[in-house]
This record gives C-alpha cells, structure tokens and sequence, in this order.
C-alpha cells in the first residue's frame, strides 16, 4: 500500500484520467449492471483511502468514460502491484543505505509530511522501515512528477502570454 503520509488516490487518479483515454482498447461497455459490479472489484483491490479521490475523479462522467477508466485503473491494480511487489523483493538495501535513502526523501516533503514520517518510522522495525522507505520514494516520485507537469504548464502558459513577438 501507500505510505499513510502519501495524498490518497493520486496515483490512481492519474491511472483514471489515462483509462479514458484509452477506452478504445479495451472491453465495451456492458451496461449498468456491469459497472456497479467493476465499482465494488475496483474498491475491493485498490486502498481504502484511496476510494474517495478516485470517485471523486470519475463523477459526472458518463457511464461508458467511468468504465473505461475503471477497466485501466483495475489493470493497473493487477498488473501494477505485482511488478511493483517484485520491484520491492528484489530492493535490499543494507540498514545504512536504507538511512541514506530515508533521509534523502525526508528533505523531499513538506515539514509537515515530514514529522508525520519519522513518527512512522521510529514506530517500524526494519522490515516495515524498508516498505515506508519504497512507499515514501513511490510518493516523492509522484509530487516530483505533478511538479514537472505544473511547470510544464506554466512554461507553456508565459510562452503563450509573451507570443511570438512577430
């Protein structure tokens, strides 16, 4: 699961906006039925905190774009975490590299987040410290990407607001 510090359901949400995007290719919409039952396989498989952020990112759609995107985000779920499992296993570092790498991420987040995440860690012993570890990494990647993206955007948005200068 996400580090209990992490903002529920990004990741999720991010899988979500994608799945509409790629409706195309996977199974057509089977009708009402069918989807209330792909909401309850979904909520079954993804975290509980997770769930609200997610319907909050599929309400008002149509019907057919809340399937589509529920089909991506319950491949992702399968598929996703059992890569991810495997990228966990085979992740041993030794308990100094594991203190480097904590310490790095802990500059990463918020001083809030932050306090929030030594309480957690000094709660854990190794085996759980190492999963906060992975958790928090996942999480500081994902706040690292809506970083670039947001940039991205305001890059575009002066370049647009200057012109072409002619």
């Amino acid at each position: 699961g996400l580090a209990e510090g992490a903002p529920p359901g990004q990741q999720l949400r991010r899988v979500a906006a994608a799945g509409e995007e790629l409706a195309g290719e996977q199974p057509p919409y089977l009708g009402e039925q069918a989807l209330a039952e792909l909401w309850v396989e979904v909520g079954e498989l993804c975290n509980e905190a997770d769930l609200p952020a997610l319907e909050d990112e599929l309400d008002g759609l149509p019907p057919e774009e809340q399937w589509g995107s529920l089909l991506a985000v319950r491949r992702y779920l399968l598929d996703g975490e059992a890569e991810e499992q495997r990228s966990f296993e085979l992740w041993q570092p030794s308990g100094e590299e594991l203190l480097a790498v904590w310490s790095d991420l802990l500059v990463k987040v918020s001083a809030e987040d932050a306090a929030e995440m030594r309480t957690l860690w000094e709660k854990a012993d190794g085996d759980e410290r190492r999963a906060l570890a992975w958790d928090v990494r996942r999480y500081v990647a994902d706040l690292e990407e809506e970083e670039e993206a947001m940039a991205a955007e305001r890059r575009g948005a002066e370049e647009w607001s200057q012109g072409d200068g002619g």
